[in-house]
């Protein structure tokens, strides 16, 4: 094969993102007609954060063009800038959704166990607020701190995660664990306790026998139970039940997000870790790919709970 042609692995990567990308525009569009359907379930202003959301995760997939022709051409539209410019948009949508499920997640808590019903301009403030600081930490290492290149899998413009200097290496331990950890701890423990507030009330009696204990297992199975039994208007808009899917509709917008990000946050850590080894390129590859595939994919979490409003 010349030079001037394209490795297997570069048809390859290009194609996925056609593929993912298409999907996952598909999808969202779907998702943007559909999402108002769950008003009878979550509370009416809260709706902001979900359009939010779905706005984010579709702003990772939505490049896929720039990424595909760099697969092939090896080279970007508007050169180095356009690298700088697909990886500053990349990073700010992936981070704003992580913030903006996790966000959603933190109110859900509130709304359950102190009744809070925020207006909607405090709802759009929250997410510009999300936005906001997912493009600071996208901007960063366009100051030095940190940086965008190519990745070793020579596929895409991403933040550099193999560079072994001091900042790079506090901007990603920074960006771990107030980006992700943080976040993702305080949306799990907001959610435990919102599911412990709308047990049965003969659970509830339990409770407060001492009879019944929550598990850390019980409570993640809780949340991530697919919600296809509940396929009945009536049942679905029993209020009880309404507050139980409320509950697991976070629990899978986060379970998703989990999903979404956790491979690039794993690698990450072993780079720090194992100081730049000498990996294979899929290495760093593959938790791309995952990442572009859950938020392409991320509509399947309203799906289910459509089901019982439609």
């Amino acid at each position: 094969m010349s030079n001037n042609e394209p490795d297997g692995a570069f048809v390859f990567a290009s194609l996925f993102s056609v593929i993912v990308g298409s999907i996952g525009i598909w999808l969202h569009s779907l998702n943007f007609k559909s999402i108002r359907k769950i008003d009878a379930l979550v509370i009416h202003n809260s709706l902001v954060l979900h359009y939010h959301l779905t706005l984010a995760n579709l702003g990772v997939v939505v490049a896929f063009p720039f990424r595909s022709i760099y697969a092939l051409f090896n080279r970007f539209c508007l050169g180095t800038y356009g690298c700088q410019l697909y990886a500053v948009e990349g990073m700010t949508c992936g981070m704003t959704a992580i913030l903006l499920a996790c966000t959603i997640c933190i109110v859900h808590r509130f709304e359950v166990t102190k009744g809070w019903k925020l207006t909607r301009a405090s709802y759009h403030g929250l997410a510009m607020g999300a936005w906001a600081v997912g493009f600071i930490w996208a901007v960063l290492p366009l100051l030095g701190i940190g940086s965008y290149s190519i990745g070793p899998h020579q596929t895409a413009c991403t933040l550099d995660i193999s560079r072994s200097d001091r900042k790079s290496l506090v901007f990603l331990l920074a960006l771990t664990i107030f980006g992700y950890l943080i976040p993702v701890g305080s949306a799990i423990l907001s959610l435990r306790v919102a599911w412990s507030t709308v047990v049965s009330s003969s659970d509830r009696e339990k409770c407060i026998a001492g009879k019944l204990d929550v598990t850390l297992m019980e409570f993640l199975v809780q949340l991530v139970q697919p919600l296809w039994f509940v396929t009945r208007k009536e049942e679905a808009r029993n209020p009880k039940n309404k507050l139980t899917e409320r509950n697991r509709l976070a629990g899978q917008i986060l379970f998703f997000t989990c999903l979404t990000w956790l491979p690039m946050g794993v690698l990450a850590t072993c780079v720090m870790i194992f100081q730049n080894p000498n990996w294979s390129r899929w290495i760093y590859y593959v938790p791309q790919l995952l990442a572009k595939v859950g938020s392409a994919l991320a509509p399947l979490a309203y799906s289910s709970t459509l089901r019982g409003y439609v």
